[in-house]
């Protein structure tokens, strides 16, 4: 057991609201929890408590028979708090909220060759749930596809089968690794467009290079960034939606990129922060935006604010010996730490699951990191401040220290002397629930729920597949329950007692 360190606390401004759908649609938010880390800001904060004690875990295999593939991607959630995952192998599942399978499936038809299989996947579902109609499920594969499933209830029905090869003739393969994000009409609430960075290896050469692919609905191809060409390194981060209908992610050379979705995928600005990737995780750190400001962070530890424009650095901050492999959450802080110290609860067993053997990421490439073109700014002091109800950047570390900074000023402020000790490293990107609790997973198998201020447990931490690590991010539906994959293949439901 590896304690966590006395965390570093702050208050920050406060968030402007997002909703998945981009350009201000509120169709999505019936959802509890539509996409990877909620919304397409990228905060990780649900609107679901999960304080209350947990009953027994479910676990449902994802894919239909043994060996199960490791579940990496993070769950979304419909509108009746059906959950979906994609496990590694490429098996798309819909699970009810009370941990029955609905169905599954590893096929689509819908593409122009006919039945063809889903194939390997690591991108996490986006999930469009409108308040009346099917649920749809976004998601794209490393077979260069990007898909669509209408959730029929009984069964599923492939709706979009997006081919990237065969709208650019250049290219000889693409992997879409990060999750799509939806834009759609401020006052339809439909969606129009798909929008997916991408790896990609052009015919002839054997370095992967970047594009971002926008499509509509049915599979037509809108526009690439670049247009016409492809970037020198993959983008490998999942794309925020910023003001002004700005879309942003992060290239393979540690590069942030802006584009106008509206107007086509017109660049809008670039900025250098630093490392996105950890060897040990297949999805990259994504960026966090809220109103006019844009915060980023890497892998060793470096985190910074931007101008919406991307012209103005407001901070900088380095955090010292720390490696970060999860994406962190934006969102309230309204509780002050007691000062009460008191025991650590271990780890609970859940009924026993089936432990596979798992597979061993694969690390990332190396690349050479170009000079930042931004002036850095000074470094904020760790003068401590007050704790207030205002928003903040929570981070878990990879050895599971809980960081908090202000967003104002990247500051930090004390917290809790006694926190809660993770087993394992934190690879799981944390969700941040209504009642200020963190809920990841560990490598040890081990599920968590922190307090963001005093850093101690909701409750007795969770040891839903022992040895078996937890990669992917939680969803916290509307009544508290968390739904996370594993590694052994199965998808979990952790509900309140």
């Amino acid at each position: 057991m590896r304690p966590l360190l006395l965390a570093l606390v702050v208050g920050t401004a406060i968030i402007t609201g997002c909703n998945s759908g981009g350009s201000g649609s509120s169709a999505l938010a019936s959802s509890a929890w539509p996409r990877f880390r909620h919304d397409a800001a990228h905060t990780g904060a649900g609107i679901g408590r999960v304080s209350t004690a947990r009953g027994n875990p479910l676990g449902v295999p994802v894919d239909g028979a043994a060996p199960y593939s490791p579940v990496v991607a993070s769950p979304a959630l419909g509108i009746d708090g059906s959950a979906y995952v994609v496990s590694t192998g490429g098996t798309l599942a819909a699970v009810k909220s009370n941990g029955e399978l609905k169905w599954r499936t590893g096929e689509c038809e819908a593409c122009p060759d006919g039945n063809t299989t889903i194939g390997p996947t690591l991108s996490s579902p986006t999930v469009f749930a409108p308040p009346a109609g099917a649920t749809v499920v976004y998601f794209g594969s490393a077979s260069g596809r990007i898909y669509g499933f209408e959730d029929r209830q009984t069964h599923p029905a492939c709706t979009l089968c997006f081919q990237a090869t065969t709208v650019r003739s250049d290219l000889e393969a693409v992997t879409f690794t990060a999750p799509v994000t939806l834009f759609t009409h401020v006052v339809t609430g439909r969606v129009t467009q798909i929008l997916a960075p991408a790896g990609v290896r052009s015919k002839g050469s054997p370095q992967e290079t970047g594009l971002v692919f926008a499509i509509t609905t049915s599979g037509d191809l809108l526009w690439t960034y670049p247009r016409t060409a492809t970037y020198p390194f993959p983008f490998i981060t999942a794309a925020a939606l910023g003001a002004g209908s700005t879309l942003i992610f992060g290239s393979g050379d540690g590069w942030l990129h802006a584009v106008n979705v509206l107007l086509g995928g017109e660049p809008m600005w670039t900025t250098f922060v630093g490392p996105f990737e950890d060897p040990d995780t297949p999805v990259a750190l994504a960026p966090v935006t809220s109103g006019s400001t844009l915060f980023a962070y890497t892998s060793d530890g470096t985190v910074v604010a931007l101008s919406a424009s991307g012209a103005v650095q407001l901070w900088r901050r380095k955090l010292p010996a720390t490696q970060v492999a999860a994406s962190f959450a934006l969102g309230v802080q309204a509780a002050v730490p007691t000062p009460e110290d008191t025991p650590t609860p271990e780890p609970t067993p859940s009924p026993s699951q089936p432990v596979l053997p798992v597979p061993t990421a694969t690390p990332s490439n190396g690349a050479p990191q170009p000079t930042p073109t931004t002036t850095a700014t000074p470094s904020p002091t760790a003068t401590a401040t007050p704790l207030s109800l205002a928003s903040s950047l929570f981070i878990v570390t990879k050895d599971g220290r809980l960081l908090v900074l202000n967003s104002v000023n990247g500051a930090d402020v004390r917290t809790g002397d006694v926190q809660q000790a993770v087993d394992g490293e934190v690879l799981s990107s944390p969700a941040l629930s209504l009642d200020s609790y963190l809920v990841f997973g560990s490598t040890a198998g081990t599920l968590y729920a922190i307090d963001t201020s005093s850093g101690r447990s909701a409750w007795p931490p969770i040891a839903l597949a022992p040895g078996v690590p937890l990669r992917s991010s939680p969803a916290v539906d509307r009544d508290g329950t968390i739904w996370i994959g594993a590694d052994n293949g199965y998808l979990y439901r952790i509900g309140g007692q």
